[in-house]
């Protein structure tokens, strides 16, 4: 039975997927002619972050961090595309964009300022009364992001 929230999606080849919009914008670089991959741990990168009131036992230091890590949804290796750059770029793609995720890119983009990443979305939707998540890309992550709707890709 799968779980409420469980958003994984299962392609008509039977391969299990993150979900339906990554498996989406995979196939239209695919059938593009473009050279994608998912993505596996040789592209995971490691980040910190900090630990509020935490203190370390040895030292009694009060500035402590988590390692965390963090691994793109796809690879296009070839540079044909908008603002592409040699080499390739990794894409993540987001149907939902809450707050854990916008921190979690906002730190790998703080920490690892030469992952080449876009973001792809599914739609611009308001975060806040002030921001949409496309906005909050672009001021916060500083990355190329783009609109994934009716099997057409628009780079905003």
């Amino acid at each position: 039975m799968q779980k409420k929230n469980d958003r994984t999606f299962t392609d008509p080849a039977g391969q299990s997927w993150a979900s339906k919009l990554e498996w989406l914008v995979y196939e239209f670089f695919r059938l593009s002619g473009r050279d994608v991959r998912r993505t596996d741990k040789s592209d995971t990168v490691t980040y910190y972050t900090s630990i509020h009131q935490g203190g370390c036992l040895e030292c009694g230091g009060s500035k402590v961090a988590q390692r965390r890590t963090y691994t793109p949804d796809l690879y296009v290796a070839d540079s044909g595309e908008v603002e592409a750059v040699e080499g390739g770029y990794y894409i993540e793609c987001k149907g939902y964009f809450p707050g854990t995720k916008r921190s979690l890119l906002a730190s790998v983009h703080s920490q690892h300022q030469s992952l080449n990443l876009r973001v792809i979305f599914a739609s611009e939707v308001k975060l806040t009364k002030a921001r949409t998540n496309v906005q909050y890309v672009k001021t916060y992550i500083k990355c190329p992001v783009g609109i994934f709707k009716n099997g057409e890709l628009i780079w905003k």
